[in-house]
């Protein structure tokens, strides 16, 4: 799907988010009674409406890529994330509210229509902070951690204003409530977008097959390419493309290519360990800064490349390419990709 098309299915995953937190948190706040102590009562609504939060956001890069397994391992990492940074956010926002004191928050001094629901939207912040860093947490990706923790905090600290702020002057109207939450969704999603598109490092279009006009953003430093699931960006049902084909790194605001599995050719010219001997350099220094990359980072073993098979050279495998410039071309195999700015 293209870019546009991503970030209305975003969207749309806050929305459904809100409304399915909103029923929790209605059912939370009739049992409130029930709780033996604030604390728990507070953990608890936390933790629910984060979970429900982090789940919808979590399944959303499976969705993207069309991945079943990746969509449940992004529901699962986002419901346990989601769930810590609820409780978590809402126990600061709760102790936020007891800092500034009884004073402010009395509701005969107009506290409660300021001071109180200033303070919870703390706790609003820090969940939507978490639930946002959920997906790069998982990919171990320290600038899609910081795009989601700075989308999540925004957006929380929005839209919980406005949940807050309906029980304030909505009290009785459980259907406003519902508004809040789903503006909650969306804020989140709004903010998560602005913050990704500004931090990112461009995007890659596919130009052909099957998949031809599809879109990938550059949201982390390190992105590997191919055509298995373990791939940040998969192209499956393309001839000639590796389990993990190539990868592309990130180094002082460029973007270079690492061949990984067969021949990767930049504006039909193939790269070669000889090719560009300042992005071999950029590559090393890149590597002895990330020792250890995880799954979104360093080259892959014979195993997660699939061999160097018939179509690759000794020379080519390690071979670096770039720095890339926006319109460049990338192919690997029978697939075609444009590098092209956000």
């Amino acid at each position: 799907m293209s870019l546009f098309v991503r970030r209305i299915v975003l969207a749309g995953l806050g929305m459904v988010a809100g409304a399915l937190a909103w029923p929790i948190s209605e059912l939370l706040l009739a049992a409130q009674g029930g709780f033996p102590s604030l604390l728990l009562f507070t953990m608890a609504s936390g933790g629910g409406i984060g979970l429900v939060f982090g789940a919808v956001f979590g399944s959303a890069p499976g969705i993207f890529l069309g991945r079943v397994r990746r969509t449940f391992v992004g529901i699962g990492w986002g419901s346990l994330i989601g769930l810590a940074g609820g409780a978590l956010g809402f126990l600061a926002g709760q102790g936020l509210l007891l800092a500034v004191g009884e004073t402010l928050a009395a509701p005969a001094r107009g506290g409660y229509g300021t001071a109180l629901p200033v303070a919870r939207s703390v706790g609003w912040a820090l969940l939507g902070g978490f639930v946002g860093a959920a997906d790069g947490i998982r990919a171990r990706s320290g600038l899609r951690v910081r795009v989601g923790v700075l989308g999540g905090l925004l957006g929380g600290i929005l839209g919980g204003l406005a949940v807050e702020y309906g029980r304030v002057f909505l009290p009785a109207e459980p259907y406003g409530r519902l508004g809040a939450f789903v503006l909650l969704g969306l804020a989140i999603s709004a903010f998560f977008v602005m913050i990704e598109r500004r931090l990112s490092l461009g995007k890659l279009r596919l130009l052909n097959g099957r998949f031809k006009g599809k879109e990938f953003i550059l949201n982390q430093r390190r992105l590997s390419i191919g055509s298995t699931d373990a791939c940040d960006i998969t192209v499956a049902g393309y001839a000639r493309v590796y389990p993990r084909h190539f990868s592309l790194f990130e180094k002082e605001g460029e973007v270079y290519i690492l061949v990984e599995g067969g021949t990767v050719r930049l504006n039909d010219e193939p790269i070669t360990a000889s090719s560009r001997p300042e992005a071999r350099e950029a590559s090393e220094a890149e590597d002895r800064g990330n020792k250890g990359g995880g799954a979104a980072g360093g080259a892959g073993s014979s195993a997660e490349t699939g061999g160097r098979g018939p179509s690759s050279t000794k020379e080519e495998i390690g071979a670096v390419g770039g720095p890339l410039k926006f319109e460049d071309v990338i192919s690997a195999g029978s697939a075609k990709f444009l590098y092209m700015a956000e």
